[in-house]
């Protein structure tokens, strides 16, 4: 096809008047676009730890829960609290993990 290398791939653009190829830069998300990728990342997350808790506030609250139960709990709660401190403007946010 062509002796430049490396071989341009399909999607590539001509630079310097056809002499060389460049991939293309992708687009630039928004910041509202990067801060509701971001909600919609986090919320999903959340949702995630909050059916690994369901049913477990109001049993930790009054004691009722076992050590193992109680341990679990505590873990899920500090990962919700990472998880509403990230920075949802930042384009790659530092996600917690999880258990």
């Amino acid at each position: 096809m062509t002796s430049i290398n490396p071989q341009p791939q399909q999607g590539w653009v001509t630079t310097d008047g056809g002499k060389s190829f460049a991939a293309p830069v992708p687009p630039t998300p928004s910041a509202e676009q990067v801060a509701a990728t971001n909600t919609a990342m986090r919320d999903s997350l959340m949702q995630v730890a909050n059916n690994a808790t369901f049913g477990m506030t109001d049993t930790y609250a009054a004691g009722l829960l076992d050590t193992a139960d109680r341990q679990t709990f505590k873990a899920w709660a500090a990962y919700k609290l990472a998880l509403s401190k990230v920075d949802l403007t930042t384009v790659s946010p530092s996600w917690p993990r999880s258990q």
